[in-house]
């Protein structure tokens, strides 16, 4: 299951090679501290949304930061 979800978050990302795999990194991390403190796969997926949920919601911080700074650069 979880592998499952991360393959699809995979494929969904948009966003430059490195930040994608910050985010996959943080996503294995996220998953196994949760198992490590009694929570199921099933339980983390419920909080995260669907793979496109949380991809949108990765996407729309990323597109935010990057505004953010090119206004700063102005």
């Amino acid at each position: 299951m979880k592998e499952q979800y991360i393959k699809q978050v995979k494929k969904e990302l948009t966003v430059p090679r490195r930040l994608k795999q910050d985010v996959l990194r943080d996503l294995n991390e996220a998953f196994e501290s949760a198992t490590e403190h009694g929570e199921t796969e099933e339980q983390v997926i419920g909080r995260l949304g669907t793979p496109k949920d949380f991809v949108e919601s990765i996407e729309e911080t990323a597109d935010f930061n990057r505004a953010q700074y090119r206004k700063r650069r102005k």
